[in-house]
């Protein structure tokens, strides 16, 4: 008896069929979520939203990455380049805000990531107490939640040189950029320098001076030292700095390689930026290195 082929290919159209229409339904299961969620998370300023925290993850002694998940795995925060948003948390009988700068890049869905230098309580004498919110943010564990809001910022950076204030009025074009960061403020500088050196076509040229108490305070370092080494637009010096109190002086080093390249002392009132700008106009060079 002879058999036809008929039915094996009405068997694979169907199933090619079947396979073709559940794609269709995951297809259209997720573009539900996307709608439900939102697209992006941050739709209104003022706005507060709810965030659940994901990951925690020492990155130094004192320093912690925070790993927010969103609604959907999908969404996105719906933040720009040079913004940052507002954590709130009720400690004790006190509501508490405080500004973080997304480190993660702008276009990521899912999640975002924010870093914290925390400041213990009892190691101040200024502030025995320590910080309220980077302390309570240390203490949280996966799931638990928070509230943002945002996003905020006065300057956005849209690629190739092209800055804007946050009404829209764009800015002259920018060939060169110098940046200055002490400690965690190096966390705006991680977002643009994420979001610039990933575009092939931005020619901009970066400068920056990223300024520590000491080597271990370094945060990113090798995220830093390879965007130096592997981009040509890229030339980063670090600075040490030591604050002075009362008559003493404070000193700096710039290095070109380890921490003894550079070692000026300087008179007490003066701040990481006044003295790294006197450094720089005295010895232009010495303090770049890809």
């Amino acid at each position: 008896m002879r058999l036809t082929r008929r039915p094996v290919v009405a068997f694979l159209a169907s199933a090619v069929a079947a396979v073709g229409a559940l794609a269709l339904v995951v297809l259209l299961v997720r573009k539900i979520r996307v709608v439900l969620a939102g697209e992006v998370l941050l739709t209104e300023e003022r706005a507060s939203y709810t965030v659940r925290l994901e990951k925690h993850v020492s990155v130094t002694h004192d320093v912690r990455l925070l790993r927010f998940a969103l609604k959907s795995p999908h969404q996105k925060l719906g933040f720009h380049v040079g913004e940052h948003v507002l954590l709130y948390a009720r400690i004790g009988d006190r509501k508490v805000m405080r500004p973080y700068t997304p480190v993660s890049r702008v276009d990521r869905r899912g999640s975002f990531d924010i870093m914290v230098k925390i400041y213990p309580a009892g190691v101040s004498r200024k502030y025995p107490n320590g910080g309220l919110m980077s302390q309570y943010l240390d203490s949280l564990k996966p799931g638990d939640k928070i509230q943002i809001q945002g996003p905020k910022g006065r300057f956005v950076y849209e690629g190739r040189g092209k800055f804007a204030t946050a009404d829209g009025h764009k800015l002259p074009l920018v060939a060169r950029l110098g940046l200055v960061a002490a400690g965690s403020g190096v966390t705006p500088m991680l977002q643009l320098l994420r979001h610039l050196l990933a575009d092939n076509a931005d020619r901009t040229t970066v400068m920056m001076i990223d300024v520590n108490s000491s080597e271990q305070d370094i945060i990113a370092r090798q995220e830093l030292d390879d965007y130096a080494k592997n981009h040509a637009a890229f030339m980063l010096g670090r600075v040490r700095w030591e604050p002075a109190t009362n008559d003493e002086t404070h000193r700096t080093q710039v290095p070109t390689t380890g921490w003894q390249r550079w070692d000026r002392a300087h008179r007490p009132g003066g701040n990481a930026e006044t003295c790294c700008l006197e450094d720089l106009e005295s010895d232009k060079t010495a303090s770049w290195h890809h």
